[in-house]
């Protein structure tokens, strides 16, 4: 199928229209699947995908493009890079949130970080730096965890 699950409150799980979804897969635009690995609750893309090309953020959280994870997911596993590597700390937060610290990804020298985050419902996180005009940073998926009682 090469549409979206949905969530039924009727039904009390994910669903394409009647059929209950047990699992998920990324296809590319030539609907072939992309390579995964699946052990326990993850599920880790046989190669990174780049959901951020390197982008200009500065001290406001600012949306990057949505992470490369199921519509059921919330939990992506996601590389965070510093490109220009200019010595600013970054924090990301779930989309929306009001939090204004948010968590930090790694310190002033850590330019690569794989993380566990938590998106919004449509796979989105924020970005914000330390510093304005510094670093651009660029956001690769690498992978998803099952949410509790699929």
């Amino acid at each position: 199928m090469t549409t979206e699950p949905t969530w039924s409150d009727a039904k009390h799980g994910w669903y394409n229209g009647n059929d209950r979804v047990i699992f998920a897969i990324y296809t590319n635009g030539s609907s072939q699947v992309t390579e995964f690995f699946h052990g326990g609750d993850t599920v880790m893309w046989a190669d990174e995908i780049q959901n951020q090309a390197s982008v200009d953020i500065d001290t406001t959280f600012t949306d990057i493009n949505a992470l490369i994870i199921p519509k059921f997911a919330t939990v992506g596993i996601v590389a965070i890079d510093d490109l220009l590597h200019g010595g600013v700390f970054w924090w990301w937060r779930t989309n929306g949130q009001s939090g204004s610290t948010g968590h930090q990804v790694g310190d002033a020298l850590t330019h690569y970080s794989v993380l566990e985050v938590i998106t919004d419902s449509n796979q989105i996180i924020e970005l914000k730096a330390s510093g304005d005009n510094i670093d651009t940073v660029s956001c690769d998926t690498h992978g998803w965890k099952f949410p509790a009682g699929i």
